[in-house]
């Protein structure tokens, strides 16, 4: 399954690039443990169940190939998906923003697009960091947050809702109000999600991440 969405690759829940090193399956599990196969609506269903063996060559296409396909068919199959992270991400990083700056921003201006590109871009991060991350600098934050958040950090970047909450404030300096500004109209099940996986970052991974 050859997608145009390849470009997810480069996109992940700390820094917006694939950082992790390619031992990151070597990780010891600590805090919440290993992630689901494949979740759809609500169900955790095997991935070798619902994704075809792939006829890639290419280790990290063939991985979100038998991964990941539930969730990118629903992203491949919504225009406003390829809207928001093949225009709007990239247009808003060009800018020199972050990566987490421009989700908030695009999410902003493309909600709709974020709600399909975050289960997708959530399990391409769970299961396919090692082979997708093969020649890029390691990003220690989410190399802990696979390590020991797995669960919570998956729960919340698959739920627009968490991501764009805790990217925001992530980039908040200390300040309890601008905290407090991006907790605003976001659903109390997103807010549960991003306050457990800031707990999971304080807990074990305080070095490396930073929870507001």
């Amino acid at each position: 399954m050859r997608r145009w969405g390849v470009i997810l690759g480069t996109l992940t829940a700390c820094n917006g690039l694939l950082g992790i090193p390619g031992d990151v399956a070597d990780l010891p599990i600590g805090g919440d443990g290993a992630g689901p196969d494949v979740s759809e609506a609500g169900a955790t269903v095997p991935a070798a169940e619902v994704c075809p063996v792939s006829t890639e060559t290419d280790e990290c296409f063939k991985c979100t190939d038998e991964k990941c396909c539930v969730e990118y068919a629903g992203c491949h199959g919504d225009p406003r998906c390829g809207q928001y992270f093949q225009t709007c991400i990239p247009s808003c990083e060009a800018k020199g923003k972050t990566y987490a700056a421009c989700v908030v921003e695009c999410d902003a201006t493309n909600h709709g697009g974020h709600v399909v590109f975050a289960p997708y871009n959530a399990c391409s991060e769970t299961h396919c960091l090692a082979p997708c991350a093969k020649g890029k600098a390691a990003d220690l934050c989410l190399q802990c947050s696979v390590a020991s958040c797995i669960d919570t950090m998956t729960a919340c970047y698959a739920d627009a809702d968490c991501d764009t909450f805790t990217k925001c404030a992530s980039g908040c300096k200390g300040g309890s109000s601008c905290v407090t500004a991006c907790r605003a109209n976001k659903s109390t099940s997103a807010l549960m999600k991003g306050d457990a996986l800031f707990g999971c970052w304080a807990t074990y991974c305080i070095d490396t991440c930073a929870p507001p």
